[in-house]
C-alpha cells in the first residue's frame, strides 16, 4: 500500500487548499514533479475535466519528458498538427507509444475530455499492458464484463490505483477530473509501477522502382515518398490528408520536393509537390495554390498568405459561367477570365469584441493581439449572457440586462485576416465546418449600435455550457472571481 501523504503546508496553487482538498496533497506532489505547471493565474482548477491533449502532457512528464524529436510532419491524426496545438510533441509521443490509438477516422480529439475508461486504459498501457487476468465478477457494480476496458478497469482496481466510489461505482463514462488525477498518478508512482513504453521502429532502406516515377522509405511510424532517392519527404496530417484524397503521387500534385514547413503567418503551414502547394490553417483546412496561374500570381501579388487576402479557402476551380476560374480566400476571392483578366473582391473586415482571455492583460492578449491593433476602447454586448467553464463564453440571452463587458479591438488592415485566422484557431471556430465548432465567429451589434464580430458558444456547445458551466452575472471576466 502507498504510504500516507505528509500534511501539505503550503499550497503551489490559489484554488488548492492546503489539507483541504481531497487530493490537496497529491495535487502539490504532481505541481513538485513538473507533471503539471498549472495556469498563468496561479491556479490548478481541480474539479475540471482533464482534456486530452492535458493528459498527454501529463504522461509524456511523468514518463520523464523522454528525448523526442519526431518530424511535425509524423502527425497520425488529421486534427492533430502543427501551429495550433501547444502539446503536439506530446500527443504523437502518446501515439507513438501506443498509449492512445486515437478515434475512428483517424483523429485524437485532442480537446474533448478523457472518461475514467478511457483513463484506466492509458495508465494500463502506461505500465506496459502488464499479464493480467481479470476477475469473472467485476469489481465495480457499473462496469461489466463485457466493458470494452474492463481489463484495464479491473487491473486499476486490483492495483489499488483506482478505489472507486463508496457506493461501489467506478463510474466509467464520467470524465475524470484533475484532481483525481493527480491521485491516480501518485498511485501509480508510489506503488511501485513506472513507464514501461518505447517508442518508434527504425527506418528501413530507400525502395526505388516499384512506384511511377518515384522512391519511398519507410521511417518513424510513416512513409517518405519523392521522385528520386536523395529527395524523399513525408507527408502527413492535414496536408497528409489532402494530398491522400487526391491520390497522392498520382494526383495532380505529384510527389512531394519539401517538408512541411509550419510557424508561418497566422500558425499555417505550407508544402510543396511538383505541381503545386498545399497551404493549411485550422480555420481554413488544406487547400492547393497552382504556380504560375493567373490567379496565383494575383495572390502572391497581394503578399500571398500574410497578405490582405490570407489563406486559401478552396481550389481553384474553372469552368465556371463565362469560362471564369475562381479561387476563394479568407480575405477575399480571385476570378479570371481571359477576357478580363484577373479581379479580385475583399471580404468586408470589421472590428471584433473581445470578452476573455482575449482582453487586455489576459492570458491570450499578448500572443494574439499585442502590436496587431491600431485601436482599442471598451464596450459591451448586449441580448448575451457570460458563462464559465475553465474559459469564457458568450450565450445569446435576450432577456439579460447587463449583458457582456470587454474591449473592442480594431485589427490592422495588413494581416487582418490572417489574425482572424489565429484566433479562429484558438477558439476552435471552424469556417468551413461550423457543425464541429466550439465557437462560431458571429456577427452581433455592440451597445453602441457598432457591428463588429464576436466568438459566441456554437448551437452544440451552448447546452452543454449551460448545464455544466455556471454563470457570471456581472459578465466580465475580470471580476469572475
Amino acid at each position: 500500500m502507498a504510504r500516507a501523504m505528509a500534511p501539505l503546508a503550503v499550497s503551489p496553487f490559489v484554488d488548492v487548499r492546503a489539507n483541504r482538498e481531497v487530493f490537496a496533497a497529491e495535487i502539490a506532489w504532481l505541481a513538485q514533479q513538473g507533471i503539471s505547471t498549472g495556469w498563468s493565474d496561479g491556479t490548478f482548477r481541480p474539479y475540471e475535466p482533464v482534456l486530452r491533449d492535458s493528459m498527454a502532457a501529463f504522461l509524456y512528464r511523468f514518463a520523464g519528458s523522454p528525448e523526442w524529436a519526431r518530424s511535425a510532419s509524423l502527425s497520425v491524426f488529421r486534427d492533430v498538427v502543427p501551429g495550433g496545438l501547444t502539446f503536439f510533441r506530446e500527443i504523437t509521443w502518446l501515439s507513438a507509444t501506443g498509449i492512445t490509438t486515437g478515434w475512428p477516422g483517424g483523429t485524437f480529439g485532442p480537446y474533448g475530455p478523457v472518461n475514467r475508461d478511457q483513463m484506466a486504459a492509458f495508465l494500463y498501457r502506461l505500465a506496459g499492458s502488464p499479464d493480467f487476468t481479470p476477475p469473472a465478477v467485476s469489481p465495480f457494480v457499473d462496469v461489466s464484463t463485457r466493458h470494452v476496458f474492463y481489463k484495464q478497469i479491473a487491473w486499476l482496481a486490483a492495483t489499488g490505483i483506482s478505489k472507486g466510489w463508496d457506493d461501489g461505482t467506478f463510474r466509467p463514462f464520467q470524465p475524470v477530473l484533475r484532481d483525481a488525477t493527480a491521485a491516480f498518478l501518485h498511485r501509480f508512482h508510489t506503488y511501485g509501477y513506472t513507464p514501461q513504453v518505447t517508442a518508434v521502429p527504425p527506418a528501413t532502406n530507400v525502395v526505388c522502382g516499384e512506384l511511377p516515377g518515384g522512391c519511398f522509405q519507410v521511417r518513424e511510424g510513416s512513409v517518405a515518398y519523392g521522385a528520386s532517392q536523395g529527395s524523399l519527404f513525408t507527408v502527413g496530417g492535414a496536408i497528409g490528408a489532402r494530398w491522400e484524397q487526391a491520390g497522392r503521387w498520382t494526383s495532380a500534385l505529384g510527389y512531394p520536393t519539401s517538408a512541411e514547413r509550419c510557424g508561418l503567418a497566422g500558425g499555417g503551414c505550407s508544402q510543396s509537390f511538383q505541381r503545386g502547394t498545399v497551404y493549411w490553417t485550422q480555420g481554413s483546412g488544406a487547400r492547393t495554390t497552382v504556380p504560375g496561374t493567373a490567379i496565383t500570381n494575383r495572390w502572391l501579388e497581394a503578399g500571398g498568405h500574410s497578405g490582405r487576402l490570407g489563406y486559401p479557402t478552396s481550389d481553384e476551380r474553372c469552368g465556371l459561367v463565362g469560362n471564369q476560374c475562381r479561387q476563394d480566400f479568407q480575405g477575399g476571392s480571385i476570378i479570371y477570365s481571359s477576357s478580363h483578366g484577373t479581379a479580385a473582391a475583399y471580404h468586408e473586415t470589421r472590428p471584433l469584441f473581445v470578452y476573455g482571455t482575449l482582453r487586455r492583460g489576459q492570458s491570450n492578449y499578448g500572443a494574439y493581439l499585442a502590436e496587431r491593433t491600431y485601436h482599442e476602447r471598451p464596450a459591451r454586448l448586449p441580448g448575451h449572457s457570460m458563462w464559465l467553464t475553465n474559459i469564457a463564453w458568450a450565450i445569446p440571452d435576450s432577456g439579460n440586462s447587463h449583458g457582456i463587458y470587454g474591449e473592442v479591438m480594431y485589427i490592422n488592415t495588413a494581416g487582418y485576416w490572417t489574425t482572424i485566422a489565429r484566433m479562429d484557431a484558438l477558439e476552435r471556430y471552424y469556417p468551413n465546418d461550423p457543425g464541429a465548432s466550439s465557437y462560431i465567429r458571429s456577427r452581433v451589434t455592440l451597445d453602441n449600435g457598432l457591428s463588429t464580430w464576436a466568438y459566441v458558444a456554437s448551437s452544440r456547445m451552448q447546452s452543454y455550457v449551460t448545464s455544466t458551466g455556471r454563470f457570471l452575472p456581472s459578465g466580465d471576466w475580470t471580476k469572475r472571481w
